[in-house]
């Protein structure tokens, strides 16, 4: 994706409030598999793949998931990935957020 193919209008223009729930539960099902093809079949789900919140979630996401898997070396995910509530740090207005956990190996 170039950036040119990004639309640069806001997600929340898109969405309802049922269509929000039903987002942030397909949302929680896919970001539990750690697998960004799974995040990524939910922005296309919802027409909101090439939005420009969108490239920076994804972004940060196969950032954050490289960041923890060593090629070659079987990194696996061990038992349930968790969540729990907090609050975001980095937010002007301490917005809720889920955090998800998870433990890993690598087995090579």
């Amino acid at each position: 994706m170039t950036r040119k193919d990004i639309i640069t209008s806001s997600i929340s223009e898109k969405f309802t409030v049922e269509k929000t729930r039903l987002f942030q539960s397909d949302l929680d099902i896919a970001l539990k598999t750690m697998a960004l093809m799974d995040v990524m079949k939910v922005f296309i789900k919802y027409e909101i793949l090439r939005n420009k919140e969108s490239e920076e979630f994804l972004d940060a996401f196969s950032e954050m998931n490289e960041s923890w898997q060593r090629k070659n070396e079987g990194s696996v995910i061990v038992g349930e990935i968790q969540t729990s509530k907090s609050r975001c740090i980095a937010c002007e207005f301490g917005k809720g957020m889920s955090v998800y956990e998870f433990h890993y190996r690598h087995s090579g």
